[in-house]
């Protein structure tokens, strides 16, 4: 009985994980950095939590430019330099399309850059 007992312990455990998981990647896609704080100080280890497919939130925070959102992760002690699945760093993606975006609107252009 005592077996069966601790089994659903830890699945009741694994739930809130996965839980607070989903609470703390929902709240990061929204930029909710009200809710976010609440999380990281109640579980500052979810900064280093992923998904399945290797994502973790500072993938999604740097995906949607929420440099507000990157700095509360980074100060809990997420991984600047974590990759997916796919191989890629949510930081350099960020400043590739940063920049991507730069040269479509002609700034980052300086003194014999760009242009003919």
């Amino acid at each position: 009985m005592e077996d069966e007992r601790y089994g659903e312990e830890e699945d009741v455990g694994i739930t809130q994980a996965a839980e607070a998981q989903d609470n703390l990647f929902a709240a990061v896609a929204r930029d909710a950095r009200g809710r976010l704080a609440e999380l990281l100080q109640s579980d500052p280890a979810l900064a280093r939590t992923m998904r399945a497919d290797g994502t973790t939130p500072m993938h999604l925070a740097a995906a949607r430019g929420y440099a507000e959102v990157m700095e509360m992760l980074l100060a809990v002690g997420a991984d600047i330099d974590a990759r997916d699945h796919g191989g890629h760093r949510g930081i350099a993606d960020l400043l590739r399309d940063g920049r991507r975006r730069d040269r479509a609107s002609g700034r980052g252009q300086g003194a014999g850059q760009g242009g003919e």
